[in-house]
């Protein structure tokens, strides 16, 4: 068709391929190398004629259709869709029976999109008459993943009530494997999750049989705000108090008497190491709750006793931190915990309340021998939220700390997991401490969970709103991707410059700066570059990431 209407005898065809040309397709993932070429064949009376080719783009922002147009640069520019300001592609000097064009060649990113090719004869000024194909060539680039090429069964459920979580109109964005048991089907539930702790253990792991479509994620601001003041108070506060200075108080235990004494050994060796690695910061009580209720009252009222004032230390037994210590000790099979920072107290403590690993039979793993180190590795990990907690002096945001002050619910998981395998290792224990072979498979577990839960990223978890947002959509996804998918980020981060770096200048900086502009100060890049490159190396082969991740 001409945009003066008269009749021409031209065609224009568009094609898209990942194979180098072998097959022709409309819908590609991001990973493929995707090359977009277009033949031209002019009309028989524009042929030998000077003539410019041209070729649009439109794809849709926010509702609104957008344009743009490849320039004879190469670059695409933005176009508002007048042929007056339409720039050619291509200067042709006789146009020949057939014109090819290769218009672009790599990966996209995810989107569908509309391209529109055509041609006219040269026009020196004013508005050219084009002739171009009446349909726009129309094809999408979406992320990969089971959802994709599996048969599932759709699960109808709209994820969509609230807000967008996928694109589908219906808000169906997930489906069951051929592997779900019925009793999954029937039970599962979806959005918030259940408050009976026992209900959820039980039907947590049907998560594993259940695939995802792409997660649509909101990016948080990177517009850095200053400490309100009751955080700049809580500062000034804390550091008269010494929050912030090592300690020479002796960490105190205080266990159920169902714990072994050996494995309270056992502990105390772990926390020794990590004061040995990163110093003693307390007033630090570390709680110990075994497998029986009735040994774990006392422990409880401790905790809530030396954490909390006045009405505060009943809620605390009856409602809050006693009511998971005791689910502890009678329905979770152990290697759970919590770290708790006092900081409102008039003499400010950190403590740790913890259930060592145990088997199906409620037995202590520790005194089967299996896995020596592994209480010592775990009281390692938790000690590093105590370490990570000094440094926060700029406390009490709460639901409103401004942008760039809380830290990161994914930072600080994987850090404390990446101190643990780097102290490990240091040490010679037998939990967790060959950095490869860890990173050999948390890459492996993030490729599979990319797979099942595509679009989602440390990003999601930057801020508590981001987090409980991503749980409403997956649930309990959200602790792969903090501990997991994280790891790989610090590794990344610990490799661009040194360990010490991610133990002790980043904390160091971030004190004072809050943790989005330490970050930079620390590592060298913005955490949008940071993300990037992370997106980068995930989307490379298993064995390239692998071998990215060790110490060369």
């Amino acid at each position: 068709m001409r945009s003066d209407g008269v009749a021409t005898g031209s065609t224009i065809s568009v094609g898209a391929s990942s194979d180098q040309g072998e097959t022709s397709n409309t819908s590609f993932i991001t990973n493929d190398a995707i090359t977009l070429t277009a033949k031209v064949y002019p009309d028989v009376n524009d042929v030998g004629e000077e003539g410019e080719l041209y070729v649009v783009l439109r794809t849709t922002v926010n509702g609104e259709k957008v344009f743009s147009a490849l320039n004879d640069g190469g670059v695409w520019e933005a176009w508002n869709a007048s042929l007056k300001t339409l720039p050619s592609a291509v200067y042709v000097e006789s146009l020949e029976e057939v014109e090819e064009i290769l218009i672009y060649s790599g990966t996209m990113t995810t989107g569908e999109r509309r391209m529109y090719v055509a041609y006219s004869l040269f026009t020196e000024e004013g508005k050219p008459v084009i002739t171009t194909s009446l349909s726009p060539f129309k094809f999408e680039v979406t992320l990969p993943g089971r959802w994709r090429t599996e048969s599932l069964e759709w699960i109808q459920y709209n994820f969509n009530q609230t807000e967008k979580f996928c694109d589908d109109p219906q808000g169906v964005c997930a489906g069951w494997t051929d592997t779900a048991s019925q009793d999954c089907k029937d039970n599962y539930t979806f959005g918030i999750l259940s408050k009976n702790t026992e209900f959820r253990q039980k039907y947590e792991k049907c998560i594993n049989d259940i695939v995802f479509k792409p997660y649509v994620s909101k990016s948080p601001s990177r517009l850095i705000q200053g400490p309100l003041q009751v955080m700049v108070a809580n500062a000034v506060r804390l550091q008269a108090l010494g929050w912030d200075t090592p300690s020479l108080v002796e960490p105190v235990f205080v266990a159920a008497s169902d714990v072994p004494s050996g494995l309270i050994d056992e502990l105390k060796k772990g926390l020794s190491e990590a004061e040995k690695y990163l110093g003693r910061w307390g007033p630090l009580r570390v709680y110990v709750v075994g497998n029986l209720l009735e040994p774990a009252l006392p422990v409880i009222n401790d905790f809530c006793q030396k954490n909390y004032t006045g009405e505060s230390i009943d809620y605390c037994i009856n409602i809050d931190q006693g009511k998971d210590m005791r689910e502890m000790a009678t329905i979770y099979p152990g290697s759970n915990g919590f770290e708790q920072s006092s900081y409102g107290l008039d003499k400010p403590i950190s403590s740790y309340a913890l259930n060592p690993s145990s088997d199906s039979e409620n037995l202590f793993s520790w005194s089967s021998g299996v896995d020596p180190d592994m209480e010592g590795s775990v009281l390692a990990h938790e000690y590093f939220h105590v370490y990570q907690g000094r440094y926060n002096i700029y406390r009490g945001g709460n639901e409103s700390t401004p942008v760039g002050w809380g830290m990161p619910r994914w930072f600080e998981e994987s850090a404390a997991t990446y101190f643990q395998i780097v102290l490990g290792e240091k040490l010679g224990w037998q939990f967790r401490s060959d950095m490869d072979q860890q990173m050999k498979e948390v890459v492996n577990t993030v490729f599979n969970f990319r797979n099942r839960f595509p679009g989602v990223s440390i990003e999601d978890l930057e801020t508590e709103a981001g987090t409980k947002r991503l749980q409403s959509y997956c649930q309990l996804c959200y602790g792969q991707v903090q501990y997991d998918y994280g790891l790989i980020g610090i590794r990344m981060l610990a490799l661009k410059t040194s360990d010490d770096t991610v133990f002790f200048n980043y904390y160091k900086a971030s004190k004072v700066n809050g943790w989005m502009k330490a970050f930079e100060i620390a590592f060298g890049l913005t955490v949008d570059q940071f993300y990037q490159e992370l997106e980068s190396l995930l989307r490379k082969p298993i064995p390239e990431q692998i071998e990215a991740l060790k110490r060369k």
